[in-house]
């Protein structure tokens, strides 16, 4: 289920998102005085990002997958409000993926394309960031991100494996190398990342879909820090106070 509304910068009240956006415009210019950073236009572009495309039942994304199993599993089954300051960074992603895929050339094989496959009582599914020509058997996977890290997040090595598992699975290509593409107000990193075996692979797919089939709480601090359900669940991280 896609989010419900969101939360008013200003008032912190729930507002549906065409208010938000009729607000917006009719405020114009002035809106940064009353406290809202947003244009409309960016307002749109966050509740689009919010806004899931259907899966057919069964189907779990690859992000799902990784992600606290027992917050997503909520947010399918019931409304929810977001402040529009905790999903930029989602659309900020988005920004970056569509100005790096328009100047994509002859060297991709495969780019944003979804690939789905039946395992273990579910269908895992996920759209590869960009895969070079088959004779290279690289993928990249870009990431927005406030600062560069010294090494790959480890939830970013998963993802960049299960999507080598698919991309295998489905264009029975092994991918033989991947890197994480960093990119930040500074400029671009480029990580390498280990690509695991099957083995290992399908042994962290096991440990993964039992969580997800099970709603077992898979919680990491950053989730938490927005989660909606953070003051009722048991297996919250504990958060330092957010400053705006």
């Amino acid at each position: 289920m896609p989010f419900d509304k969101f939360l008013c910068v200003v008032t912190q009240q729930p507002v549906s998102v065409a208010d938000c956006i009729a607000h917006a415009t009719s405020e114009g210019g002035q809106l940064a005085e009353l406290g809202c950073p947003f244009t409309p236009a960016i307002l749109r572009g966050i509740a689009d990002t919010l806004a899931e495309e259907t899966m057919p039942n069964g189907t779990v994304r690859v992000t799902q997958l990784l992600a606290c199993a027992k917050r997503v599993q909520w947010q399918q089954a019931n409304p929810y409000t977001v402040d529009p300051r905790d999903a930029y960074a989602l659309f900020r992603g988005q920004i970056g993926h569509a100005i790096v895929e328009r100047y994509h050339g002859e060297e991709i094989f495969l780019s944003e394309e979804r690939l789905s496959v039946p395992h273990l009582g579910i269908t895992l599914t996920g759209k590869p960031d960009a895969v070079l020509h088959s004779e290279h058997r690289h993928l990249d996977d870009y990431k927005t991100t406030r600062r560069i890290p010294r090494e790959p997040h480890a939830h970013h090595i998963a993802q960049v494996n299960l999507y080598a598992w698919l991309i295998a699975q489905t264009k029975h290509i092994a991918i033989k190398t991947a890197a994480i593409v960093y990119l930040d107000m500074g400029g671009v990193t480029r990580l390498s990342v280990p690509i695991w075996t099957r083995k290992k692979t399908e042994a962290f797919l096991r440990e993964r879909i039992g969580l997800w089939q099970t709603g077992t709480p898979t919680p990491q601090s950053w989730e938490c820090k927005t989660c909606p359900l953070a003051t009722v669940c048991d297996a919250r991280i504990p958060q330092t106070p957010n400053k705006r």
